[in-house]
């Protein structure tokens, strides 16, 4: 699975869990019409979030930091009363707002959410279908790729397992991928 997608899931996965008030959380690939609106207002309040992909920062590790705006639109519709999704979205966009804040969803390959902000779509076929939708947006990265260093620190051994390097690799013939110049600390005395 993509590490991309994998992201995309731990948000899913977190924001079900933190507001179980949410009948439906799922995601969407960040365009959204009548019909899907229609279709949303059904299972409100929900949930659907959409990453969208800002651009990359190659890392000297030979990893990518991919920068990420992350998309979550909450959908509700009145049922008791007239207007009572506008007072629940805001209270849910407000809740997903605060957990976005600093979070990495638990990924160790994730920055944290920055640049939080949420609103209101405002539009006169919402209002006529008695639904609310609110957008939180957040932006954060994640790293991608192998870590050419991390490959460095290790070889693996005859029985699969890897073998870490006490010593300094040095010598040009670790740029070329050639066997190492090893260089212990005891041969410095």
């Amino acid at each position: 699975m993509s590490k991309i997608v994998e992201f995309r899931q731990r948000i899913i996965d977190e924001i079900r869990e933190k507001l179980p008030e949410l009948n439906h959380v799922d995601w969407y690939d960040g365009l959204f019409d009548e019909d899907d609106v229609k279709e949303w207002g059904e299972a409100a309040p929900s949930a659907y979030i959409s990453l969208l992909r800002t651009g990359t920062h190659p890392h000297s590790t030979g990893e990518m930091l991919v920068d990420l705006n992350v998309v979550v639109a909450v959908v509700t519709q009145d049922h008791q009363f007239a207007r009572e999704a506008d007072e629940m979205n805001w209270e849910l966009i407000e809740k997903i707002a605060i957990l976005a804040k600093d979070n990495k969803f638990g990924d160790p390959n994730a920055g944290p959410g920055e640049n939080v902000d949420f609103k209101r779509m405002r539009h006169p076929d919402l209002r006529r279908e008695a639904v609310a939708i609110g957008i939180v947006e957040w932006t954060t990265n994640v790293t991608i790729g192998v870590n050419r260093s991390r490959l460095r620190e290790e070889i693996l051994g005859t029985d699969g397992n890897p073998i870490t390097f006490p010593q300094i690799l040095t010598g040009r013939s670790t740029l070329r991928g050639e066997a190492p110049t090893v260089v212990s600390f005891e041969d410095e005395r």
